[in-house]
């Protein structure tokens, strides 16, 4: 049976480039601790900022499955501690975060890497 709406897999694959960067560095984020509990294994990709609302591959941070299902249910307020007493200080910790992941991602395989490395087309 043939699709109603085909796929478009330039789009498909640009979409994912901006949203995620590269397969291999889906994986390497996967092999990061959880940011906030640090638990070692069920690592997800979890964008600080949501894709819809133009968060990019540059605002993602590690976190388990339980953490990122909080973070997506509850939001920030789930993570408010004494040290960070409100939803916006948990958020601009949380990008401080996905900074650092990307600046280690960046020192890990050069800044100017060419994209073949990573699988993606020039």
């Amino acid at each position: 049976m043939k699709r109603i709406n085909p796929v478009n897999r330039k789009r498909r694959a640009k979409a994912f480039e901006k949203a995620f960067h590269s397969e291999r560095r889906v994986l390497w984020v996967k092999s990061l601790p959880c940011i906030t509990c640090s638990r070692e294994y069920g690592i997800h990709n979890s964008h600080v900022i949501s894709r819809k609302a133009g968060g990019d591959y540059t605002t993602i941070v590690p976190q388990c499955f339980e953490c990122h299902g909080n973070l997506g249910s509850h939001g920030f307020s789930y993570f408010c501690t004494e040290e960070l007493p409100t939803p916006e200080a948990v958020k601009e910790w949380l990008l401080e975060r996905a900074t650092i992941t990307q600046a280690r991602w960046l020192d890990f395989h050069g800044a100017h890497a060419p994209l073949e490395i990573f699988g993606a087309e020039e």
